[in-house]
């Protein structure tokens, strides 16, 4: 039975408004890429907003193997890019009931990819306009999307509610920059970007090709936030958050709910 991708994206979509947590897929799971990104799709056209950037994010074992991708997309809306201000930490938010996880990310800013379908992560270099240090704020209404996996975050809004985009940091190599992750006592890395699958420029060549195959439109100066560099930590509201990327920048952040 196939999914009907307008239902289940509109329970995304005014779960995600009405910042209201549920527990269970609504409806049918995707089994495939294509009903995934359907959904996605169907939510994206009905949240009706510009998207100015994707979150990469990462398809991982028998997963990996029976679709034959070990990244996933999701979108990054305008109104959820916060750009990091000086002073107080920024807002970190979480729908109650809800999934958050902090993800430390070194962002990419692009210049228009134009039509074409077949990029390589050396092509992408002379793409990217600006590096920034950043924070994905993974998240979704649906409780269990983590462990549910990645058809269900492709549906999820690429499970992702938005971006803390930090400082442009100046780097000749993208691969080489560390960054470690604090929540709360717990500290995670440091680890370089270089560790994820082909490392951050082989992320904007998957999203550029993929989106190119799905007839997405790249504009210029599109955010392709590249993954998680020291992993995916799940957050509670209330909770601290730090990441330094070392020798560039330090972004702090308050998980907070309605």
């Amino acid at each position: 039975m196939s999914v009907a991708p307008t239902e289940a994206a509109r329970v995304f979509v005014l779960n995600r408004y009405n910042k209201v947590g549920f527990d269970e897929f609504p409806g049918i799971m995707p089994s495939t890429l294509d009903e995934a990104y359907a959904i996605q799709d169907a939510a994206i056209a009905e949240w009706n907003s510009p998207v100015v950037g994707w979150k990469v994010g990462r398809i991982i074992g028998e997963m990996e193997n029976r679709l034959g991708e070990n990244r996933f997309l999701g979108p990054i809306f305008e109104e959820d890019v916060w750009p990091l201000e000086t002073g107080a930490p920024m807002p970190f938010p979480k729908i109650r009931g809800g999934f958050a996880a902090l993800e430390a990310e070194l962002v990419a800013r692009i210049a228009a990819p134009g039509d074409r379908a077949d990029w390589t992560a050396q092509d992408c270099a002379g793409l990217v306009q600006a590096w920034h240090a950043g924070i994905e704020a993974a998240g979704s209404p649906l409780a269990t999307i983590n462990d549910l996996g990645p058809l269900a975050s492709i549906a999820g809004f690429g499970n992702n509610m938005g971006l803390i985009l930090g400082p442009q940091i100046a780097i000749t190599d993208p691969d080489a920059v560390e960054a470690t992750s604090t929540i709360g006592d717990t500290t995670f890395g440091p680890r370089a970007a270089g560790q994820l699958p082909g490392g951050a420029l082989e992320a904007i060549a998957f999203a550029l090709n993929r989106l190119a195959r799905m007839g997405e439109t790249v504009p210029e100066g599109c955010l392709i936030s590249t993954g998680a560099v020291t992993g995916v930590h799940v957050v509670e509201e209330g909770q601290a958050c730090r990441v330094e990327f070392a020798g560039h920048a330090v972004l702090e952040c308050v998980v907070t709910a309605p």
